[in-house]
């Protein structure tokens, strides 16, 4: 290397953990060639207690698996007889390349049948309760595998839900103690939280604007939740429709509802199997989405 050659690199730690921040770069000197040496001293991922957690927190991680496709081969998986998380940060572990099977010992296994966290049994929507010890790094990427290791039902590899470096984010608060993500397989980026606890008001990202998520799960049977999002104080009515515009049903008529993240559970046990349209109207905001109800 020479004076002004700079080199790109990342902190590792064992077991199988790089940082998830940007490569670090490191701009040789004069004096390094003249030493022979270089010292670089630097935190893991930049942690301080301002970005990490500052107490453990237990996050309940569901992922809801009807009509999953693998990003492999394609097509729908002919059965979901299990699903693992992989992750950026501790207790989660990526696998090596490939995400061979011989890795399985980095994963870990989520359930549909009452255990380890998981609220109904059968419901296609799998889950686990992960705690994070005290200085994680506040954003963990992760991604789930169908049938790891089972070659016949994996849809052609265990690297299954989305292509390379396309991941779900868990964005944690340093106060925070738990929550549940809100995952569907397949569909990666920011995660929604609910059930959020132990947050200090201080440190709680409000939302800068508007916006209606899509119900989860979906399809459903017979509950499901909506969640919106309010900026500021506002009027709010939350009406379903079916398709042929008659209002089936009325979750919130002209509530003030104060700025922040809301959800609503919907109950289709008296309506028909079919598609539904649910509509948001908050102050001049307006927006309108699908939700499948299958019996």
């Amino acid at each position: 290397a020479g004076v002004g050659e700079s080199i790109e690199f990342k902190f590792w730690y064992t077991p199988n953990n790089w940082e998830s921040r940007p490569n670090r770069v490191y701009t040789f000197t004069q004096d390094d060639i003249n030493t022979g040496s270089v010292f670089y001293s630097g935190a893991f991922n930049d942690a301080s207690l301002a970005t990490v957690l500052n107490q453990p927190a237990t996050i309940k991680f569901t992922v809801y698996t009807q009509g999953a496709v693998s990003v492999v081969n394609g097509q729908p998986f002919p059965v979901v007889n299990t699903v693992h998380i992989a992750g950026s940060a501790l207790p989660l572990q990526w696998p090596s390349g490939g995400w061979p099977n011989s890795d399985s010992v980095r994963m870990i296994r989520l359930y549909d049948d009452g255990t380890n966290g998981d609220l109904v049994a059968g419901d296609k929507i799998f889950s686990r309760d992960i705690t994070f010890p005290q200085y994680t790094v506040l954003r963990v990427e992760y991604k789930y595998s169908i049938n790891f290791g089972d070659a016949v039902n994996n849809g052609g590899g265990n690297d299954n839900e989305a292509g390379f470096a396309q991941n779900h984010i868990l964005n944690m608060t340093r106060f925070m103690t738990g929550a549940t993500t809100v995952d569907t397989f397949g569909r990666m980026g920011d995660s929604y939280l609910t059930n959020i606890t132990g947050v200090n008001d201080q440190v709680v990202t409000k939302p800068t604007t508007y916006s209606l998520s899509q119900n989860y799960p979906n399809p459903f049977n017979p509950t499901t939740t909506i969640n919106f999002a309010l900026p500021k104080e506002s009027n709010v009515t939350l009406k379903v429709y079916n398709m042929i515009g008659q209002e089936v049903m009325t979750l919130i008529s002209n509530e003030r509802m104060n700025s922040g993240y809301h959800s609503v559970k919907v109950d289709g046990s008296k309506l028909t199997s079919g598609v539904y349209i649910y509509k948001l109207t908050a102050g001049d905001f307006v927006a309108t989405k699908k939700m499948v109800l299958m019996k």
